[in-house]
């Protein structure tokens, strides 16, 4: 009998189906981390927060790349990427991790709780050994298994670890225990055990030859996601902490809907590259374009207007800081966005590496930026703030340009730009309005709520049938 999580589905299926994972995944993590919040604490909140990002922020850079290189090359159908990729992993990657382990518990790395190394490691270990596993179903376009790998180790395994109540140290060891079985029995079960080819080297070398041209990328991308984190813990103030990282997993959220679309185009666009199907991945890129841009703005508009009730009613009662991080965040949205969805077609157009070139500039822009706001007198998170939105700002503007440069995609016209503001412009109305008028704020939100779905609708109705058509083409 054949193993379901093997299975290979349509574009179609596929997509809806990471949806759905996307939102349970989600909904776990938004538990999750309310739950923390009342029962531990916002600053213990913090302090997970800031080791859970920063470890997910490292994990390219442990893996040499391979939670993109395995996807891209098993979609080629190169034959032992597998194998090879779980040897470097335990050749390089685990000493990598060691070492990183060290430098957290000795508090080099940022301003951590002091936890046994063993704890970091275990961690570590485990999220790196997810992301390699998840990997190797995506290049199979298993997205079954690889939803299951994601839906359990992101969302199942951490709920079931902090439900004991156990101290931060235990919490980050048992996950990472679970972690390690889970994905490294599904690993072996995917990739039929791990066999020793005489090619290895030859493998090997594709490997990580698609990794090194990257790797100044997932440097970057490290700073862009962790170093604002690691410079506010140096204040001390994990509350901070929390709400910025909290206001980032809001930002994240919206990755659900548009996110999926990169994880299955990777190496989608790197099998319809090798049938010279440019044209249609050009045009697939331009509605892709037009539809995040609109959809992205309304709800970046809804969520910067709500940002502070969001934060209330998630992690109970939050500080001014609090409040004004979420909703100044959320301006960012839809850069934050176009930055992670050009980051797959970027990798499957080309092995040169331009995503190091995108995120080596936007990391230089957060750093300078950060700096200079801080020299001028701003204090640790209106620099963080604001340099990690001009970051992604370069990063999204960047990133055009270069699938421009690969495909020539063109502009949305003028008129749907204009659709754009006025449907922004809407919804402030509409907001200031109904606050002004209404006491009741549950009426506030429905009545905001059925603004909301009205333009959505609206909008859909009206470009749906050119979407089709040039996608179609």
């Amino acid at each position: 009998m054949k193993n379901p999580l093997n299975k290979q589905l349509s574009f179609r299926k596929d997509l809806i189906l990471t949806i759905i994972n996307g939102f349970i995944v989600l909904f776990g993590i938004f538990l999750l981390n309310g739950y923390i919040a009342r029962i531990f604490g916002i600053e213990y909140l913090g302090e997970y927060l800031l080791v859970r990002r920063i470890v997910f922020s490292l994990v390219a850079i442990l893996l040499f790349g391979m939670n993109i290189s395995l996807p891209t090359l098993i979609a080629r159908k190169i034959a032992n990427i597998g194998d090879i990729g779980f040897l470097i992993f335990l050749t390089f990657s685990l000493p990598l991790a060691l070492i990183i382990s060290i430098l957290m518990q000795y508090d080099i790395i940022s301003d951590f709780p002091q936890l046994s190394y063993l704890s970091y490691f275990l961690f570590i270990t485990g999220i790196s050994l997810q992301f390699l596993t998840y990997g190797l179903y995506r290049g199979h376009l298993n997205m079954i298994g690889a939803n299951l790998i994601q839906f359990v180790s992101t969302a199942l395994i951490p709920i079931g670890i902090f439900l004991f109540k156990f101290s931060l140290e235990k919490s980050l060891m048992w996950i990472g225990v679970l972690l390690i079985i889970f994905n490294l029995a599904n690993y072996l079960k995917r990739n039929d055990l791990i066999r020793i080819p005489s090619n290895r080297k030859i493998v090997a070398k594709n490997i990580l030859n698609f990794g090194y041209v990257r790797y100044a990328s997932f440097v970057s991308q490290f700073l862009l996601l962790a170093l604002i984190p690691i410079l506010i813990s140096r204040s001390g103030n994990y509350s901070d902490v929390a709400y910025f990282t909290s206001s980032m997993a809001v930002l994240r959220s919206l990755l659900v809907v548009v996110g999926p679309l990169g994880i299955i185009l990777l190496p989608r666009i790197s099998y319809a590259i090798s049938q010279g199907k440019q044209l249609k991945i050009k045009n697939g890129l331009e509605v892709l374009i037009e539809i995040v841009m609109i959809f992205s703005l309304i709800i970046a508009t809804s969520l910067s207007l709500f940002g502070g009730n969001i934060l209330n009613l998630w992690l109970g009662d939050i500080s001014k800081n609090g409040i004004w991080i979420i909703k100044t965040i959320m301006i960012f949205l839809p850069f934050y966005i176009f930055a992670d969805i050009f980051r797959s077609p970027i990798d499957a157009l080309s092995v040169k590496g331009y995503n190091s070139i995108v995120y080596s500039i936007s990391a230089g822009t957060l750093i300078i930026s950060y700096f200079t706001l801080f020299l001028l007198g701003f204090n640790e998170i209106i620099s963080g703030v604001y340099s990690f939105g001009i970051g992604y700002i370069t990063a999204s503007i960047i990133s055009y340009i270069i699938i421009n440069k690969k495909l020539n995609i063109i502009l949305p016209r003028p008129r749907f730009l204009l659709l754009c503001l006025f449907s922004i412009l809407l919804l402030i109305f509409s907001y200031k309005l109904l606050i002004s008028t209404i006491e009741s704020y549950f009426t506030v939100v429905a009545l905001y709520g059925i603004v909301f779905i009205f333009i959505s609708l609206f909008i859909f109705k009206l470009n749906y049938s050119n979407w089709k058509l040039r996608v179609s083409n």
